[in-house]
């Protein structure tokens, strides 16, 4: 069980795909122990999802 207000981010490196476009989607959630968004087995874009932002 996790802590209160912490959570993970759940990658299955494993499911990454690449289309013919070059965008690279994968399984990638958060999990809040009683609750995952958006979903178990989400697939999305891993690469825009994960990136960072400089200022």
């Amino acid at each position: 069980m996790q802590e209160p207000n912490k959570f993970q981010i759940i990658f299955d490196a494993k499911s990454l795909e690449l289309s013919n476009k070059g965008s690279i989607t994968g399984i990638l959630y958060f999990d809040f122990g009683d609750f995952q968004f958006p979903g178990i087995g989400w697939s999305d874009f891993v690469v825009v999802t994960s990136k960072t932002r400089q200022a």
